[in-house]
């Protein structure tokens, strides 16, 4: 870890509210689509636009123009076959969507106003609910509501939405789905993790799709209290439910003595059940290395599988330590163990509290 050197400075911008309460819904109709029968439809599942969209079949050669008539045609198909029992309620199981769950009216108004957009953006919610039940099992406990399985779906949909759409649709997108969010804490951390996956997507435009779940399922994971204000200068996702004993942050010693002495360290964890991943920064000085983490957690031992930085974390091309395996015994209240890595042969001793 010589001379690695990786700043990420990722600026959130935290929206409170999607639109103001006094502001009136568009009017006008949508293309073909009178306002008239818009207002009179119920907004369909993200499945049911899913489906509808590849029944209908949109042909790429068509010019952008005719995405009106091609609204059109979903909007009858979804009318004629489309869900009938049931509507986004606003509820908080709502928060934790799934391509089963409702559109509410300005996600409707939205897809068929972008309807190729949207087709995308509902392919990446699935992957990113199903990706979320995968690796954050753990928040079952809890309905997934407000937990870090919500955090990681709602910044991977909003990354993926925005790498393969647009930014600007990506965030109106996914915005739109909180209008109907009524517990603001949840709200709050929507929108926050949200905003957290557009700027990991523009930060790094060239990263891939699972690239940039790597990054995010090794994130920093913050637990705030329910109802308070978020830190805006927090580098990482937010959660409120399912705080497990090893969420948390620890300091101590990072042994290098092949880079010429200890640097100091601090490791952000994220547990689910024995599965933990996270974060460590080391500085020395006016050096700072940052890097990426999962491992296991077995009895009072951990063994850590350090991930080697992508050439984007990583622009200047610094030698960095690979392939490290980091091995801790102790508990959540301290821990001390070494490093190895085949190009930085001594390692190190580990020691945090």
């Amino acid at each position: 870890m010589k001379n690695f050197k990786i700043l990420i400075s990722l600026t959130i911008f935290i929206v409170f509210s999607c639109s103001k309460d006094n502001e009136e819904e568009p009017t006008g109709g949508i293309g073909l689509i009178s306002e008239e029968a818009f207002n009179a439809s119920i907004p369909p599942t993200y499945d049911d636009f899913f489906i509808a969209f590849q029944k209908v079949g949109f042909d790429d050669e068509l010019s952008a123009t005719n995405q009106e008539e091609f609204a059109k045609l979903l909007f009858d198909e979804i009318e004629l076959n489309g869900s009938r029992n049931g509507s986004a309620t606003g509820s908080d199981r709502d928060t934790f969507f799934s391509g089963e769950s409702f559109m509410n009216r300005s996600e409707w108004r939205l897809a068929l106003n972008n309807p190729i957009d949207a087709f995308e953006g509902i392919r990446y919610l699935k992957l990113s609910y199903e990706l979320a039940l995968i690796h954050f099992p753990c928040d079952e406990d809890v309905d997934f509501i407000g937990a870090k399985a919500n955090a990681f779906k709602q910044a991977f949909w909003s990354a993926t939405m925005a790498k393969n759409t647009s930014s600007d649709f990506a965030e109106q997108f996914s915005a739109a789905r909180e209008e109907i969010t009524k517990n603001e804490a949840l709200k709050n951390v929507s929108l926050y993790n949200n905003n957290f996956g557009l700027q990991l997507a523009s930060q790094f435009p060239e990263a891939t799709n699972n690239q940039l779940f790597e990054l995010l399922i090794q994130e920093n994971y913050f637990y705030v209290e329910n109802g308070s204000t978020i830190d805006a200068d927090l580098n990482g996702l937010v959660y409120l439910n399912g705080i497990r004993d090893f969420d948390k942050t620890m300091k101590g010693s990072f042994g290098n003595p092949d880079s010429g002495g200890p640097w100091d360290i601090s490791i952000n964890f994220s547990q689910c059940w024995n599965t933990v991943r996270g974060r460590f920064t080391i500085t020395r000085d006016q050096a700072l290395q940052e890097r990426r983490f999962s491992g296991i957690l077995e009895d009072n031992k951990m063994t850590l599988n350090i991930s080697d930085p992508y050439v984007f974390e990583n622009p200047e091309g610094l030698q960095a330590c690979v392939e490290i395996i980091m091995v801790l015994e102790g508990d959540k209240n301290e821990l001390t163990g070494n490093w190895i890595s085949p190009n930085c042969p001594q390692g190190g001793i580990v020691i945090l509290k």
